[in-house]
């Protein structure tokens, strides 16, 4: 329908799209009002809007804020050619002027939301550039401060660790750890051959007892292992250790969470009351450090100690001897005035030390773990334990019974390096 003209445009010179909305909306409003009022009359000066955020002046945020307001001004314009071509009369102008007022309010509702989203983008992008800024700022510092190191290198050495131990401090998860160690050591460096496993049982109490060589009580984990690998129960052995070496630096805490406990009548006889498998050497320092030239003679059993644990508990004696370990550390001197120095018994001197650092490196023999048949300790009295003649002789049977092991041993063995 061909529509009355508007006459000029009084809307052409203002800036912003939602200024021109608001404008066009007062002239219709006025018409309907007064239809013979015309066009003529200037709409009251408006405000200009400040877009929020910083407009187009935050780079991609400006750019989509102005394509928007270019969209919503085209928009705009073919709503106006539309209503002059159709405004006939007072009615229709009327309808044509609430129709664009909706639309004006309509317009200026998303020209505040795209304000709205473009002020809240510069808001995240100022505070994502100081917030990587103090997140450097604060690594930097950390890395540079000791406590940082400190804290880590704890966390290292708790890596491995359990957070349920015994009451003597064993750690399951450590014992696996070493668990790969000690097969090497077993199957491929000293070649360990087994004898009289059976021998062992596969439940209840025992207490191992056996001869001691080699400095450090290697010949403890490879009679453990031998038990934890294999026998069909894998029972494990908790070995006694002498006091000397529990003091060495980083040793007490590494053997504790290997599954040994110090030597101490109150430890054994509390192991073994609770079923377990209890390993001791009786020689103690005297048989671990003892010279070559008097390798596998096994010496006095100390006070029989052993034998009165056995006693009290009724566990049976299980007698083994370890053949190759007095060889991986062959001592050749010893410095006892350094070892009173320092605080401990002796300080042997083995001939590994002719080869530097190397020396660390126990060489590598091959042994023989040989288990003799249990001694009961069942039919006697626990009252036995305080009877000094009987002890001393149980105890002078037990070390004949090792040696005789031992003795066994050797005369079957070729070469201490191929057996």
């Amino acid at each position: 329908m061909a529509g009355k003209a508007l006459g000029h445009d009084p809307l052409a010179g203002l800036g912003t799209p939602g200024e021109r909305a608001r404008a066009q909306a007062g002239v219709v409003l006025a018409m309907r009002r007064d239809p013979d009022r015309g066009s003529t009359e200037e709409p009251p000066p408006r405000r200009k809007r400040a877009v929020r955020g910083g407009g187009s002046g935050h780079g991609d945020g400006g750019n989509a804020l102005d394509r928007r307001l270019a969209a919503i001004e085209r928009r705009l314009d073919r709503a106006l050619t539309s209503m002059r071509e159709e405004v006939a009369g007072p009615q229709e102008a009327g309808d044509a002027g609430a129709r664009l007022a909706r639309q004006a309010r309509e317009l200026d509702a998303r020209l505040d939301e795209v304000a709205d989203a473009t002020a809240r983008f510069a808001r995240r992008r100022h505070r994502s550039l100081f917030g990587h800024a103090r997140s450097i700022a604060k690594t930097a510092g950390t890395l540079v401060s000791p406590d940082y190191f400190t804290r880590k290198l704890g966390e290292f050495g708790l890596r491995d660790r359990s957070s349920q131990v015994d009451e003597f401090g064993m750690d399951p998860v450590y014992r696996a750890r070493l668990r790969p160690l000690f097969e090497f050591l077993f199957s491929r460096w000293w070649r360990v051959r087994i004898e009289g496993l059976d021998h062992v049982p596969e439940r209840g109490p025992a207490l191992l007892v056996g001869n001691h060589g080699g400095v450090i009580p290697f010949d403890a984990a490879m009679v453990s292992h031998a038990i934890e690998s294999r026998q069909p129960a894998k029972r494990r052995v908790r070995f006694m250790i002498e006091d000397w070496f529990a003091m060495l630096p980083f040793a007490s805490p590494m053997v504790a969470r290997a599954g040994a406990a110090r030597a101490h009548r109150d430890n054994a006889e509390r192991l073994l009351r609770r079923g377990h498998l209890v390993g001791a050497f009786p020689e103690g320092t005297k048989g671990s450090l003892k010279f070559y030239k008097d390798r596998y003679k096994v010496q006095r059993f100390g006070r029989g100690g052993s034998v009165r644990l056995a006693l009290r508990t009724g566990a049976p004696i299980i007698p083994f001897a370890v053949v190759g370990s007095e060889e991986i550390y062959p001592v050749i001197a010893k410095a006892n005035w350094l070892a009173r120095a320092i605080g401990i018994g002796e300080l042997p001197i083995p001939i590994n030390v002719l080869l530097g650092p190397l020396g660390l490196v126990p060489l590598p023999s091959k042994w023989q773990i040989r288990f003799g048949e249990p001694i009961d300790m069942r039919r006697r009295d626990p009252s036995d334990a305080d009877n000094d003649l009987l002890v001393n002789q149980l105890i002078e049977e037990l070390r004949r019974r090792v040696q005789v092991l031992v003795d066994e041993s050797l005369a079957r063995r070729k070469s201490a390096w191929r057996g």
